[in-house]
């Protein structure tokens, strides 16, 4: 099945008709990866999935897939949302939770995030070595998350105005704000990776995002960012585990005290 076919069976099958409509880009980056990386059978555990969309997409394309999220977004807890949500994971033979747990060691293929590390309060380091605990030597980490210096935010932030949310979303958000807390750049996902241990395989920029633009500037928008990829809207990077991979939890006080002395100085801490 080539990867038009999977969305397109997932999108017949998808209980919220006008959910998966338009711009269809980060549902072809899915189904490009899984295709590329993966192979039937393979072992995929998608963490954050949501309603299980693109979960789905790697399930028709001959994953295994296990999918974790919390539903706890304002539109989920609306109705019967969470039932058809779980009905459409168990059709499609997607092993799904609300609760998550750490992935047994070294079982896993591919750990897929996408759009969920911009979402992470805190760090992400315990959560990541669990989940790059889970995958097997040799499998993969696959990421996508909103690039911060898009050139659209760059020209909004020139322009006086904000490149987070719009503000009356924050302020009438309902509950604890679950939109995002920081987006990446190309340095900091190949931080990431250096710091959990992991091998780069692909790390690159595509247009998620273009329904943010008016139709009259998006041939303007990909012709600027053909010439400077790095200022599309979104990062995806494909790492991976390394066989003789170990979890690194804690820096000693001495390269604690280098890292902190970016930002105050390192006598304060030692």
């Amino acid at each position: 099945m080539t990867p038009h076919q999977a969305i397109q069976k997932v999108k017949d099958s998808f209980p919220f008709k006008n959910y998966i409509t338009g711009d269809l880009e980060s549902y072809i980056t899915v189904a490009d990866v899984v295709s590329k990386h993966t192979r039937p059978g393979d072992k995929l555990f998608d963490l954050g999935s949501g309603p299980c969309d693109k979960t789905a997409v790697a399930q028709v394309l001959g994953c295994e897939c296990t999918a974790v999220d919390d539903l706890k977004d304002d539109w989920h807890l609306r109705g019967d949302n969470i039932p058809k949500i779980e009905k459409f994971a168990k059709e499609m033979g997607i092993h799904f939770s609300r609760e998550f747990s750490p992935p047994i060691a070294n079982e896993l293929d591919m750990v897929m995030l996408n759009d969920v590390m911009e979402h992470i309060h805190d760090s992400p380091r315990e959560l990541m070595n669990a989940l790059v605990n889970g995958l097997k030597p040799g499998g993969l980490v696959f990421i996508s998350v909103p690039n911060l210096a898009n050139i659209r935010k760059r020209i909004d932030l020139l322009r006086g105005r904000t490149n987070l949310p719009r503000y009356d979303l924050y302020y009438w958000y309902k509950g604890p704000w679950r939109g995002p807390q920081r987006e990446y750049v190309r340095g900091d996902l190949n931080s990431l990776c250096k710091n959990l241990g992991l091998e780069v395989v692909e790390l690159y920029t595509v247009h998620h995002m273009l329904q943010n633009l008016s139709p009259k500037l998006r041939p303007i928008y990909k012709l600027v960012t053909n010439l400077f990829p790095d200022w599309r809207d979104t990062w995806v990077l494909i790492a991976r585990k390394p066989e003789s991979w170990a979890a690194r939890m804690e820096l000693s006080d001495k390269e604690f005290a280098k890292v902190y002395g970016t930002v105050n100085k390192e006598s304060l801490y030692e």
